[in-house]
C-alpha cells in the first residue's frame, strides 16, 4: 500500500472486519478512520472526509482551550489597541488559562466554565473579573466558530457570578479642598492636572495627551483631538478618541481659563500649539517631559491614601465633575457630552442616582386638568 501524504488519505479492505477501510491524515496530524461494507461507500465517506479536512472543519482532538487561547492572542495583537492587548493577555494567562488550559477545546460545555467561574469566586477573585474574563472567552470562542474549530459557542450558556452594582464614589466639595490642598502643599507640579480633571471630567488619557493647541484661553474651551494609550515598543502613544462623542469640545468656567492662562504664563518659556500642557518644568527630575497616565493614577492614589480616602481614584474626579453638574440641575445630555460618552443611556445607568431629584423637578410645571377634563393650570 502506498504511503500518502496529509490530506490525501488511502482506502484497503479488513479482512479481519470484513470492512474496507479509508483512512486520512489531518492537516493537525491526525489519523481520521472510517468504515464502510463496499468499497464505493468507502470512497464516498471518505470524499466527505476529505472535504471538511479541506475546509478546516475536522478538528484536533488534542487542541486545547489554552493552546487556542494563545492563537486568539496571536490573532488579536494588532487588531486591538496595545492595552487592550495586555489586558485581553492578563485576563487569559491569569485567570482563564489556569481554570480551563488544560480542558480539550472540543470537549468545553458550560458546566464546566461555570464551575470555573465558581472556583474563582471561591478563590476571592472579584466579580468584575470573572465576568470580563467570560466575555472575553465567549469573544474567543466565536471566532473559533467562524475558524470551524467547534460548531457552537458553550460560554453562551455558561452562568457567570450576577454583576455587582456599579458603586460610583462622588467627592464632595470639602474633600475635593482637602485633595487640592495636600497637592499644593505636597506635590505642586501635579496641581494643574488634578485641577483640569476636576474642572472637566476628562479622562487620564486625555489630560496627558493634551497640547496647548487644544487650549483656547480666549473662548474658554478645550477640544479634546487625543488620548495616550499603551503603546507596543514605547510607554505610550497618541491615539484618536475611541468613538465619535470621544471627540468633543468642553466649555470651561471663566475663573478656571484664567487659572490655565496664570499656569501657562507661569512656565516662563515659550510655548507651540504641538507643547503638552501637562509637563514636568523647572528643576523636576523629569523636566520637558509629558505627564503620563500611569503617572497621575499613582500619584493621586499617594494623595488620597494620605488623607485616609483609600477607596478614591483618579477616575473618581471624572464621576464628581459629573455629579456635581447634575446636582445643580445641568441637563443629562449636556453631560453626556462633556464627558464624552456615546450615548445618553452610558451617563445615566452610571448617574441615575446622582439625582434623584430631576424626576421630582420636571413634574412640578406638568400640566393640571379638572374632573371634567378643562385645564386649571
Amino acid at each position: 500500500m502506498a504511503k500518502r501524504g496529509r490530506g490525501e488519505g488511502t482506502i484497503y479492505f479488513h479482512e479481519g472486519r470484513n470492512r474496507w477501510v479509508g483512512q486520512l491524515t489531518t492537516d493537525y496530524g491526525e489519523k481520521k478512520t472510517i468504515y464502510a461494507k463496499t468499497q464505493a461507500d468507502a470512497i464516498h465517506e471518505l470524499s466527505k472526509l476529505r472535504r471538511k479536512n479541506d475546509t478546516g472543519i475536522i478538528t484536533s482532538d488534542r487542541l486545547k482551550v489554552g493552546e487556542y487561547l494563545q492563537e486568539y492572542l496571536t490573532l488579536k495583537e494588532n487588531t486591538v489597541q496595545y492595552g487592550t492587548f495586555l489586558n485581553y493577555k492578563k485576563l487569559i494567562n491569569n485567570h482563564i488559562v489556569p481554570q480551563l488550559g488544560k480542558v480539550k477545546l472540543n470537549k468545553l460545555n458550560p458546566i464546566i466554565i461555570t464551575n470555573a467561574w465558581n472556583k474563582m469566586l471561591r478563590n476571592n477573585v472579584g466579580i468584575v473579573t470573572i465576568r470580563r474574563c467570560q466575555s472575553l472567552l465567549s469573544n474567543a470562542l466565536n471566532m473559533a466558530i467562524q475558524r470551524n474549530l467547534m460548531s457552537y459557542n458553550p460560554s453562551n450558556y455558561a452562568t457567570p457570578p450576577k454583576a455587582p452594582d456599579q458603586e460610583v464614589h462622588l467627592l464632595e466639595e470639602h474633600n475635593i479642598e482637602l485633595i487640592l490642598d495636600y497637592t499644593t502643599n505636597h506635590y505642586p507640579e501635579y496641581l494643574p492636572i488634578i485641577m483640569t480633571a476636576f474642572q472637566t471630567g476628562m479622562r487620564r488619557s486625555e489630560l496627558c495627551a493634551l497640547k496647548w493647541g487644544d487650549i483656547d484661553l480666549d473662548l474658554a474651551v478645550i477640544y479634546v483631538n487625543r488620548t495616550m494609550a499603551k503603546g507596543k515598543n514605547t510607554s505610550y502613544i497618541e491615539k484618536a478618541p475611541k468613538t465619535k462623542a470621544g471627540r468633543r469640545k468642553i466649555d470651561l468656567a471663566p475663573h478656571f481659563a484664567i487659572y490655565l492662562r496664570e499656569y501657562l504664563e507661569s512656565l516662563g518659556e515659550s510655548v507651540t500649539a504641538d507643547t503638552y500642557a501637562f509637563r514636568y518644568v523647572g528643576k523636576h527630575p523629569r523636566s520637558g517631559q509629558v505627564v503620563m497616565p500611569d503617572r497621575i493614577t499613582h500619584i493621586f492614589k499617594k494623595i488620597v491614601r494620605a488623607l485616609e480616602m483609600d477607596s478614591i481614584h483618579f477616575h473618581n474626579t471624572r464621576h464628581s465633575h459629573a455629579g456635581m453638574l447634575l446636582k445643580m440641575g445641568i441637563h443629562p445630555k449636556v453631560v453626556q457630552e462633556r464627558l464624552g460618552h456615546a450615548s445618553i443611556e452610558i451617563t445615566m445607568n452610571i448617574y441615575s442616582h446622582v439625582a434623584p431629584n430631576l424626576q421630582k423637578e420636571a413634574i412640578q410645571n406638568f400640566p393640571s386638568f379638572s374632573i371634567d377634563g378643562k385645564l386649571t393650570g
